[in-house]
């Protein structure tokens, strides 16, 4: 849903869009950090740092193989996402 408003080039309004959320991890929330923490100030962040950018790459191929495309043609999973 986020993504849309992009290509729309509206403003984002994060505390309705994260109402009634309690964590967040990875894509699509790393896209917008700085303004989530500017809209939710008291809200906790945890910072990884890969080695390098080739280890985050490899682990990020890793990721999408074992979920994104094992779950390719499975409808139910990307319509619980």
């Amino acid at each position: 849903m986020a993504l849309l408003y992009v290509f729309y080039l509206r403003e984002l309004d994060f505390v309705s869009m994260y109402d009634g959320v309690d964590a967040v991890t990875d894509l699509p929330a790393a896209f917008w950090y700085q303004e989530l923490s500017e809209a939710f100030p008291e809200a906790k962040v945890i910072l990884t740092i890969r080695d390098s950018e080739d280890v985050w790459l490899k682990s990020w191929v890793k990721s999408c193989t074992t979920t994104w495309i094992k779950n390719l043609t499975d409808v139910e999973f990307w319509l619980n996402c």
